[in-house]
């Protein structure tokens, strides 16, 4: 060990040698200045060694230390922060959240991260490569399932481009905020029923059907608003 060769003089810092045969060809030679060159600016203590980031400030590793490194030259567009959604599961915000960052596991995001699985074709319509804004706003179903969820709620001029046009349009809506918030719960709600049905064509072969999925929003919708909205309606 390189610990067991070198030492430090008592009366300085500079580094003695304890070989154990001294160099005696060109070669061993040329190696020795090769190795008095490499540690010449290293200093010895008694202390016990330990990680040092040398990046960000320069404190001792950590993962926080870490991500900020890898983000700091990253844009950031904090117009687009999530909101979160009070009255509905946990489940469905942080689903919603994930797919505004698309970030759930379509064909098409998996194949991002090269995982390969059959052709990226949709399950649900077999005509077009599966990703977010497809299931969502581009699938036949999905946009009847948005037409018929609108209708109930009685939103007029209701049409998704993408995603991220649910939170945006909520929050241009000229109605109280304890409304702006049943809608939104119901939207959310709405579109992980759609991502629901999605995933037992994938692994069920079960068949999404417009109807269905409207009647399952309606019936959660139903139990988990009127438990926190007792007196409050969407007329």
């Amino acid at each position: 060990m390189v610990s067991e060769r070198i030492g430090l003089q008592s009366d300085s810092d500079a580094i003695t040698w304890n070989w154990k045969k001294y160099p005696s060809s060109d070669i061993e030679v040329k190696e020795v200045v090769e190795c008095h060159r490499l540690i010449s600016g290293v200093r010895l203590d008694d202390k016990i060694d330990q990680w040092i980031w040398n990046k960000g400030s320069n404190v001792t590793y950590s993962v926080k230390e870490t991500r900020t490194w890898l983000i700091e030259d990253e844009p950031r567009d904090n117009g687009n922060e999530f909101m979160w959604c009070k009255w509905i599961p946990n489940k469905c915000n942080i689903f919603m959240w994930w797919a505004s960052m698309d970030r759930i596991p379509t064909l098409g995001a998996l194949r991002r991260r090269n995982i390969m699985v059959g052709d990226g074709i949709c399950y649900l319509c077999s005509e077009a490569d599966e990703n977010t804004d497809h299931i969502f706003t581009a699938y036949r179903i999905s946009n009847g399932v948005w037409a018929g969820v609108a209708s109930w709620c009685r939103l007029s001029s209701f049409f998704l481009f993408s995603i991220d046009d649910i939170q945006g349009y909520v929050t241009q809506m000229n109605i109280s905020k304890t409304k702006k918030e049943i809608v939104y719960g119901v939207l959310i709600l709405t579109a992980w029923r759609i991502w629901k049905a999605r995933n037992e064509k994938a692994f069920a072969s079960i068949d999404a059907k417009m109807v269905h999925i409207v009647s399952n929003v309606k019936a959660l919708g139903y139990l988990w608003y009127r438990s926190r909205f007792k007196d409050c309606t969407l007329d």
